[in-house]
């Protein structure tokens, strides 16, 4: 996977110059003063105004004599306000100037002098909090930076000015730091609400947008939105030209945006055009080192690069360093970024070489080791070892995404010195930095615990875990022991793991006793509103032709107010801490040895780990067999033969077979070669134990019950091959490490109100929902009435009893009320899978007759519910299949039932019938309440449907496509019902009375004739 690579965001300092602009914009006459030598006698508000215009037109130093005289004015006069405004606006020209010594005296000053005489609500003593916010994102200090922000923000509102310039440039800060962090859809955010509030300040043309727009369309250009980042940066030029002309500061900035996007879509002439126009006005304009200048150059570099010419772009390079190592405060994340592009530029010119190993190359690759090493020294000034195998501790490193591309670039590094030599200490050396990494991405993962943004933490980490999981393994191979089997399989578990477990820990520390119900509400509630929002705003964005600019900018502002609440939330939970110290669940990553305690004697797992890495020339499976005695290990080459054969058997089976002879040999040929190159290597360990599946990548999307083990004699019916489920039964687990902590997520069930069934799907139904099922109808879904859903519903609450809804009945809004309260969820409807956006993937229902739900439970909606059901089985089309994300699997509803708390679900992999499911169904549930294992009755289920069948309905297609995967123990059903222990009570009481009354009315005629007797003796 290719890590994006985001160049820190553009200098922040003209984030004040905005309010220079609100004053010039109530007081225009002010841009007319030409006169620098003014009446001593004039007030202070005179010389912030002449201040403002000079600083306006970029004439900076002339400014800062006018801000000088204004701030002694002010304080002559005891007018503290206006003392701290001039403070303020002397902060951000320092910063504008890129002299960080200046600015953090003033704003020291300016802060003490607020805090001391202006009230908390005064907007000038807030605004002393955002220069500091935007003092510590240029040290470094990103999460401090969000932190302040956001308390700014938060006073902001709390005094009543949430449309007020200084609320527009917090946000602005904000959507800032979030291009720092890489998180351009939150960024893109916050410039939309920047801008929804200054457009009610200032006219179209204004350069206060002009500002936002340049910066919105930089965060466009990285969060995929190529158009609309071209039609805001040209927009922000032209008003800039019409206000300054080419000589002007923000217009050479303007221009570096554009030669950015020019970067972006890979048009180098264009890029070389635009990005030595801005390095022609900036030289002019600013000091020789300032920031802007070396970011400019480190754009011609990478241009230089792709062209070609790697001297020019080592050059421009090297004066990017010069200028950011020259500075008074060097922030790191800058400097460690141009030594990430210095490293990239020599090891892309170490690979043009005709010969691997010409000195050449091997020099430039040195150079490339070197600058991970200066890069890496940049963030963390204590690594001071140079040599290649070097790798810091994990001990106190931060979380810094420069620091991460850097120890990802390394890798690679050292994968490209394992193919030119194969040395153990660049494996061993890689496996260490791997390692650290994991540290430092868990460390990260377990602070945010309730917190947005895991999702691209697990997603940017398992890029590059499969590499290691290859090269683990053959550290072993050429091994006497097993340590480095074990590192493998447990890098392997992370890759699959490293989100799904995490966030399923999150998930019951949420629901757990640690935290309010009032803060889990409040936490499900807005985590589903921003996913909601997500989905809208992608659909505006990429799923209609024409997207409506305004309705996508509300999306937006709609949008960040539910982020802001939710940071508002989160702060809260941090604060009180119940999480943190009590709560936090994370799941330890399984080792081999923990998952042999957890299988039993009758049990196997295969765990499969795709490596497709092209880059090294890796395709191949590795197939980890285990029982609870044995381990093997197999490395399975994965050929074009191989590839092909998994392709044909999924086509195969998730064709429409109805009315057509289809050809069986490819498909015969295609499930005995998966049978042979993927269960029969691990025969002898297996044996003929059940089988437990942990797939990976393309073998997620497959059944392998439906294997077949030897070629069959041509002509032999479906119903009598020889297949896979005939010989064990088969389930599947996410991975091993989440398999693990499952298993003992056992409940006893009432088996008198166990079940809530739902069929909502009828013909008529269709009517009452919107434009999405004609939409989908139109895409060629088959969206049409499921005849069997409602027999199949009512047939399942005979075996189990407790609720059936069919038809209108079975609505969303009923089934979010009552889900939570039963422990066996059945759903007959349709499933419809969104590929593009995996997350509004959704179930239908019947919509209520008030409107509250739309009908459509969205894969979101189940990631922001809490069940308690022991088993959630999903009979409708492909509700286990869906897009694979590295670290979490198939995004599938079937994955979205598991995050909502249930362990154990059956799923489909693909559009099934509705007859042959209804069938199914009825007897996997009679085989459950007879006390089966979930694999075992589902097994059985598909045993005795081929036995039933005739040849044409015994087709694979009719009954592999439904697949068990989780927690696969029996149910426990040994608990009766409330009104089976009351008549088991009542009759225990009756018989104790019955045996009173016969004792005491019996007893002393009894005794009376013993003493009787006694007495003749």
């Amino acid at each position: 996977m290719k890590l994006w690579i985001k160049p820190p965001s553009k200098v922040s300092g003209h984030l004040i110059c905005f309010a220079f602009c609100v004053f010039l914009f109530l007081f225009p006459e002010a841009t007319t003063a030409e006169n620098n030598d003014v009446p001593a006698a004039l007030n202070g508000d005179f010389y912030i105004k002449k201040g403002d215009s000079l600083a306006f037109y970029a004439q900076y130093e002339k400014a800062l004599k006018m801000y000088e005289l204004a701030a002694e004015k002010f304080l002559a006069d005891g007018h503290y306000s206006g003392y701290v405004m001039t403070l303020n606006r002397m902060t951000g020209l320092w910063i504008e100037k890129d002299l960080w010594q200046p600015a953090i005296k003033c704003n020291l000053t300016a802060s003490d002098t607020a805090a001391k005489y202006l009230s908390p609500t005064d907007p000038e003593r807030i605004y002393t909090i955002i220069n500091r916010g935007r003092i510590k994102s240029e040290e470094g200090y990103s999460e401090e930076a969000l932190s302040i922000f956001r308390k700014a923000l938060v006073c902001l509102h709390d005094a009543g000015l949430p449309d007020h310039h200084y609320t527009a440039v917090t946000s602005h800060c904000l959507a800032q730091e979030y291009d720092h962090n890489w998180d351009f859809s939150r960024a893109v955010c916050y410039y939309h609400m920047a801008l929804h509030i200054d457009r009610k300040l200032f006219p179209e043309d204004h350069p206060v947008i002009a500002r936002h727009l340049a910066e919105l369309g930089e965060s466009c250009i990285y969060n995929f939105e190529p158009e609309e980042a071209l039609k805001n940066i040209r927009k922000s030029l032209r008003i800039h030209l019409q206000y300054f002309g080419e000589n002007h500061p923000w217009t050479g900035k303007v221009y570096g945006d554009l030669a950015n996007y020019y970067f972006y879509v890979r048009e180098k002439d264009s890029m070389l055009f635009y990005s030595g126009k801005a390095l022609s006005i900036l030289s002019d304009l600013l000091q020789e080192n300032h920031l802007f200048i070396s970011i400019i150059h480190q754009r011609l570099a990478y241009q230089y690069e792709l062209k070609g010419l790697v001297q020019p772009a080592i050059a421009n390079m090297k004066e990017s360093i010069h200028i950011l190592e020259s500075r008074d405060i060097v922030g790191h994340r800058r400097l460690a970024w141009a030594y990430i592009w210095m490293q990239k530029i020599f090891y892309r010119a170490s690979l043009t070489k005709p010969e691997q190993n010409s000195v050449r190359a091997k020099c430039y690759l040195d150079s490339a080791y070197y600058s991970i090493f200066k890069g890496i020294q940049a963030i963390k000034p204590g690594f001071t070892d140079s040599s290649r195998f070097a790798c810091p501790n994990a001990e106190n490193l931060i979380f810094d995404r420069y620091l991460i591309n850097l120890m990802t670039n390394k890798i690679l590094l050292l994968l490209n010195s394992i193919k030119m030599c194969h040395d153990k200490r660049y494996l061993e050396t890689m496996l260490k930095c791997t390692a650290v990494l994991n540290e430092i991405y868990q460390a990260q993962i377990n602070k945010r615990n309730i917190r947005k943004g895991r999702e691209d933490i697990a997603s940017e980490i398992c890029a590059y875990l499969g590499y290691s999981v290859h090269f683990a393994i053959e550290l072993y191979q050429s091994s006497d022991g097993n340590e480095y089997m074990d590192e493998a399989f447990m890098l392997s578990e992370e890759n699959k793991s490293y989100l799904l477990a995490s966030l399923l820990a999150r998930s019951d520390a949420v629901r757990s006793e640690f935290l309010p119900d009032s803060i889990s509400r409040a936490d499900s509630h807005l985590r589903n509103g921003i996913k909601k929002l997500e989905s809208e705003i992608y659909h505006e964005k990429f799923e209609i032709n024409n997207p409506d600019s305004v309705r996508l900018s509300s999306f937006y502002i709609e949008l960040c107010h539910v982020l802001e609440d939710y940071d508002h939330l989160i702060s809260e939970v941090e604060i009180e801490g119940p999480v943190s110290k009590k709560g936090d669940k994370t799941i330890k990553v399984t080792s081999f040895n923990d998952l042999r305690e957890a299988l039993n004697d009758s049990t196997a797992m295969a765990v499969y780990d795709v490596i497709d890495f092209q880059g090294i020339g890796i395709w191949q499976i590795v197939i980890y067999y285990i029982t609870k005695d044995t381990m093997v290990v197999e490395n399975v080459p994965l050929t074009k033969d191989l590839y092909s054969a998994i392709e044909s058997y999924r086509n195969f089976l998730i064709h429409d077979t109805d009315g057509e002879d289809v050809d069986n040999e490819e498909f015969v040929d295609a499930a005995v070669l998966l049978y042979k190159t993927l269960i029969e290597p691990g025969l002898p360990v297996i044996k003929e134990k059940d089988l437990i599946i942990v797939p990976d990548e393309i073998l997620c999307h497959i059944p392998f019950e439906a294997f077949i083990s030897e070629l069959p004699r041509p002509g032999t019916p479906f119903n009598k091959m020889p297949w896979l489920i005939r010989e064990r039964s088969v389930s599947y687990a996410h991975s091993a490490t989440v398999y693990c902590n499952t298993i003992d997520k056992k409940r006893n069930i009432d088996t008198e109100n166990a079940l809530l069934a739902m069929a909502p799907a009828t013909t008529e139904h269709w009517k009452d929902h919107d434009k999405l099922i004609t939409d989908w109808i139109a895409r060629g879904e088959d969206l049409g009435q499921l005849k069997e859903s409602k027999n199949e519903v009512e047939a399942i609450g005979k075996i189990f009893r407790g609720m059936v809804w069919t038809g209108y009945q079975a609505t969303e809004l009923e089934f979010k009320k009552e889900a939570g309260n039963y422990e066996i969820i059945h759903i007959a409807t349709h499933g419809i899978v969104d590929d593009a956006f995996p997350m509004s993937s959704k179930l239908v229902f019947a919509k209520d007759e008030n409107g509250e739900e739309d009908g459509y439970l969205n894969v979101y909606e189940l990631y922001a519910m809490e069940l308690h059901a022991e088993l959630a089985v999903l009979s409708a089309c492909n509700t286990g299949y869906g897009k694979i994300q590295n670290g979490e699997g198939v995004i599938s509803l079937a994955r979205g039932f598991a995050y909502a708390g249930v362990p154990s679900v059956v799923m489909s992999l693909w559009k099934v019938k509705d007859r042959s499911t209804s069938i199914l169904m009825q007897k996997f549930y009679a085989h459950l309440k007879a006390g089966k294992t979930k694999d075992k009755a589902l097994q059985l289920a598909k045993l005795e449907y081929l036995e039933g069948a005739d040849p044409f309905f015994s087709h694979p297609h009719f009954w592999a496509g439904f697949v068990h995967i989780g927690n696969n123990s029996a149910l426990q059903t040994g608990r009766e019902s409330p009104v089976a222990w009351w008549l088991a009570g009542i009759a225990a009481l009756i018989m104790i009375l019955a045996t009173g009354i016969l004792y005491f009315r019996y007893y002393p005629e009894r005794r009376g004739r013993i003493k009787h007797s006694s007495s003749q003796d």
